[in-house]
């Protein structure tokens, strides 16, 4: 072997630990607990990462479990309207039918100390009913792809 093919194969063996120490950092990155104290991993993956040897986890284990990630969240938010109502206020004011009436009455009578009370003005009995009920939804996906790569190439994005 002459001097040159030497340096041809110092740079590339120089080459090769560059792109393991960037793809030991990229997998750091990824699988190290962030200072708001959230993980970008499943936790069983971070005591992985965290006991194993990350070389080893750099150029095999860690490509092959993570090829895809995928997270969805679904969030809902209801605003319920609600109040204290006589059954007579029940059918002038909420217009509801009898149907209606009796059904939240019979609710209110399974739980008196909460949802029934004695009307400040009378006496009569007044039932806690939600009157309205309105709600939004959003959805947010996320789709996180990582291509399998060999002990040769590292990590790369």
């Amino acid at each position: 072997m002459d001097e040159g093919e030497a340096k041809i194969m110092a740079k590339e063996v120089e080459d090769a630990e560059k792109e393991m120490r960037a793809a030991k950092a990229r997998l750091r990155r990824l699988c190290e607990t962030k200072s708001n104290g959230k993980l970008k991993v499943p936790a069983w993956l971070h005591e992985a990462w965290k006991s194993g040897d990350k070389g080893a986890m750099a150029e095999e284990k860690l490509i092959s479990i993570l090829e895809k990630s995928h997270t969805k969240k679904d969030m809902k938010q209801n605003k319920i309207e609600e109040g204290w109502y006589s059954k007579d206020d029940m059918v002038k004011v909420l217009k509801w039918g009898s149907k209606k009436v009796e059904g939240a009455i019979e609710v209110c009578n399974a739980d008196p100390a909460n949802l029934v009370r004695a009307s400040r003005y009378g006496g009569e009995p007044e039932y806690w009913v939600s009157t309205r009920e309105t709600g939004s939804r959003t959805q947010e996906e996320k789709i996180v792809e990582m291509r399998k790569t060999t002990s040769q190439d590292g990590l790369k994005r």
